[in-house]
């Protein structure tokens, strides 16, 4: 038994601290649709690291008309925190629309 055992090794005890910082994410599902530029991804994925989210997928295509649509799943903690990432990607230079999927 653990506890008879640090009763008769007090020695034998840690401190230990527990993080209340630490909070769950869960995988949200976003589409962005954009204009072509150099910088544009590093843009992105820089925004969504400023703001303590997780990139988890990422698939982005250019279609002919130099548009781009980007669907990723994010790790995001609470609806207030997605509304915050959502919120800082459309400010991005040539996003257009930013959304939640699903």
């Amino acid at each position: 038994n653990c506890v008879n055992a640090l009763k008769m090794s007090p020695e034998r005890r840690i401190d230990v601290e527990w993080s209340l910082e630490t909070q769950e994410s869960y995988p949200v599902k976003i589409r962005i649709s954009s204009l072509d530029r150099v910088g544009l991804l590093a843009d992105m994925a820089a925004t969504i690291s400023k703001n303590d989210a997780n990139i988890l997928s990422l698939n982005t295509e250019t279609k002919d008309d130099q548009s781009v649509v980007s669907i990723l799943t994010l790790g995001i903690e609470s609806t207030a925190h997605l509304e915050k990432v959502l919120s800082d990607l459309k400010k991005i230079k040539y996003v257009q629309s930013v959304r939640r999927l699903g």
